[in-house]
């Protein structure tokens, strides 16, 4: 590895059949990535190289089959080889049809014939990450795809997380498609006492049941299973070495999925090594190094200014008429009293009116230059939203916006 690794943006997955990964390829910031396959099933690499050969991030792609402990393993080769596992599937879910909308076609019980089961040597993520220390960073972000074994997988690389990783995303279960498989509470309970914090979970759609309903009878499926985003905790870095490059890429990596409070969060408490990294511009600094050096520049210059809490419109002594005269009983006059909080009435007026306008601002600007569209679009819708909800409360007129485009 070269010094550079230290800021280059690792990028694990693991289940990397088809050449995707779980991080998005953000075209500005790619640059920025190395992106590590693994793929136990090495009839799929040649397809990987394929699949990834004209991204301009660093590419490496590894043929281990991981697990929590090494030593050989059977493995399950089904024939939809997305369910190729080291668990063979239960029962109840092999036999199960169920319609997939993208292809058109019954998941059924042919996909889930078992075609062979082959002898797999294993090893964990750990052993892979001391094999490979010269060549191949450690992950940052780390996803996995793996058909019920991704607890394990994560037990087997808990010095590698501990170290390195500041995201994970995981395929879950609700219900057993494999034998014996842990579900989502199981993970939501060593990854907490891991420092990693549930941040989204995307339920995946069903269609179907146990049997195979006609057409036209067809109706909702019970979840099954789905994908879950951890952040770790910032302050589970205090120790770690690396802790002034980690929580930059904590922070970008926060930003990137849509948490641009945790990304706040970090940028504000940064410890001195963090921001020495900031303030000292490199001609071969990486993208999202550049982007937060803007941001906390950006973000130094925003107002202190927040929506109404409860207690302001509803203070402790009037709460309860909140359930017998509703918003008649609210008293305006003090509720705007305790929002200025002491502050000049019209130096917090000029404060607000700096968030009114109607075009990108600030950090929002910021997002849309770096081609990060969605999130600048975010930002400023919630950015109205809360104004507007300000300006309710206290009776006044949105009145200092500026013309812009909508975007």
């Amino acid at each position: 590895m070269t010094a550079s690794d230290d800021l280059a943006l690792s990028v694990h997955h693991i289940g990397g059949r088809a050449g995707t990964r779980c991080y998005p390829i953000l075209p500005i910031f790619e640059r920025d990535v190395v992106s590590v396959l693994y793929e136990a099933d090495k009839s799929s690499l040649g397809g990987i190289r394929a699949a990834t050969k004209d991204l301009p991030s660093r590419t490496v792609i590894l043929g281990d089959c991981l697990a929590g402990e090494a030593g050989p393993r059977p493995f399950y080769l089904y024939s939809n080889r997305y369910l190729s596992s080291l668990y063979p599937l239960s029962p109840a879910y092999a036999n199960a049809f169920s319609f997939d909308a993208q292809f058109g076609w019954d998941d059924d019980p042919g996909g889930r014939s078992l075609v062979e089961t082959l002898t797999l040597e294993t090893i964990t993520l750990d052993q892979v990450m001391e094999r490979e220390a010269s060549k191949t960073p450690a992950p940052n972000f780390l996803s996995l795809d793996t058909q019920g074994s991704e607890l394990e997988i994560l037990k087997g690389g808990e010095a590698t997380v501990s170290g390195h990783v500041v995201a994970i995303m995981t395929e879950v279960e609700f219900v057993p498609i494999y034998q014996d498989q842990p579900l989502l509470g199981d993970i939501v309970g060593y990854l907490d006492g891991q420092g990693f914090e549930l941040a989204s979970l995307e339920i995946f759609p069903t269609a179907g049941a146990s049997n195979r309903t006609p057409i036209g009878l067809r109706g909702k499926g019970f979840p099954q299973g789905g994908e879950a985003l951890f952040l770790r905790r910032p302050e589970r870095l205090t120790d770690n070495p690396n802790q002034a490059t980690l929580l930059l890429k904590a922070a970008f990596i926060a930003f990137v999925f849509g948490f641009f409070d945790q990304t706040h969060r970090i940028m504000s408490t940064l410890p001195e090594a963090a921001r020495a990294l900031l303030s000292d511009p490199g001609d071969n600094d990486p993208a999202y190094v550049t982007f937060l050096r803007h941001y906390a520049e950006i973000a130094a210059s925003y107002p202190s200014i927040h929506p109404v809490g409860y207690s302001e419109v509803f203070p402790p002594k009037a709460s309860a008429k909140r359930f017998m005269t509703g918003m008649a009983s609210v008293d305006h006059d003090a509720l705007a009293g305790g929002w200025l909080d002491g502050r000049d009435q019209a130096s917090a007026m000029a404060d607000l009116s700096k968030l009114l306008p109607d075009d990108y601002i600030g950090i929002e600007a910021l997002a849309n230059q770096f081609q990060l569209a969605d999130h600048a679009k975010q930002l400023r819708q919630n950015r109205r939203a809360q104004v507007d909800a300000v300006l309710k409360w206290l009776r006044m007129e949105r009145t200092s916006a500026t013309p812009g485009e909508s975007q």
